[in-house]
């Protein structure tokens, strides 16, 4: 996952797919990290929460391929808005 210019690797816990623009998302991290992301139809939500700090935003693209691989786009930012302007979310992974 990149999350602006931060690339953080998480591990699946769930993922389901039922079209080609339709992901729901959990993953983790070993450093307490979790992502969730419900999107359907190209658009949805995603949350991001860690031991130091909790992001939330918006997906603006999802793409599911035939063979599961996924790529979703869209802005976080930091939950409770003091950031001076949201983050480029891009996840990429595959749903099995």
């Amino acid at each position: 996952m990149h999350l602006g210019d931060r690339t953080v690797a998480l591990t699946s816990e769930s993922c389901s797919s039922d079209n080609q623009t339709s992901v729901k998302l959990s993953a983790t991290d070993g450093s307490g990290n979790t992502l969730t992301v419900d999107a359907s139809y190209g658009s949805g939500s995603a949350v991001f929460r860690g031991p130091s700090e909790d992001r939330e935003g918006t997906v603006s693209s999802v793409q599911v391929s035939a063979d599961g691989t996924f790529s979703v786009g869209g802005k976080i930012s930091v939950a409770d808005d003091s950031a001076p302007a949201p983050n480029v979310l891009s996840v990429t992974g595959l749903c099995d």
